[in-house]
């Protein structure tokens, strides 16, 4: 049986751990205020940020807003500073093979096939198939062009 000692100490628990549940509310309420007001910005701003990233060279931004163009940051892992290339590529009628050129190494082709895979596993989710076509790669090739620096030659 309960005497009002052990009832007392019962209550005085539950009432600190309830003082206590409100108190990280309030604390996470707080948080989530402050996050909001330091995230907000105004329209003008965020259309700045919005807009696509500007390039100061005029054949780099022609280069870049060419479809199938992508910026490619080339590095090594011997230390040696990287330089900034560009790969294209194309889908064409064909296999459903994938072909990647350019002076590659076994890594770099394995890298490319892996983020196919990846798109491919994905494309319905991506919104580039729906369930008639469900195979991302029937009856097209996707052709990736790498620069011949793409792969640093550590002979020159």
């Amino acid at each position: 049986m309960l005497d009002s000692v052990d009832v007392k100490a019962r209550l005085s628990k539950a009432t600190e751990l309830v003082d206590r549940r409100l108190q990280s509310n309030r604390v996470t309420e707080e948080i989530r205020q402050k996050a909001e007001s330091q995230l907000s910005m105004s329209q003008k701003e965020f259309l700045l940020k919005a807009q696509p990233p500007s390039y100061p060279d005029r054949q780099t931004a022609d280069t870049v807003a060419t479809p199938g163009v992508s910026v490619g940051l080339v590095s090594s892992a011997y230390g040696i500073e990287g330089e900034v290339e560009f790969i294209e590529a194309t889908a064409m009628a064909g296999k459903g093979d994938l072909h990647a050129t350019g002076q590659l190494d076994d890594a770099t082709k394995e890298s490319a096939q892996i983020a196919m895979t990846w798109v491919r596993a994905r494309a319905m989710e991506l919104n580039l198939v729906t369930a008639a076509e469900s195979n991302l790669l029937e009856g097209r090739d996707i052709h990736i062009k790498f620069p011949p620096g793409a792969v640093l030659d550590l002979n020159r």
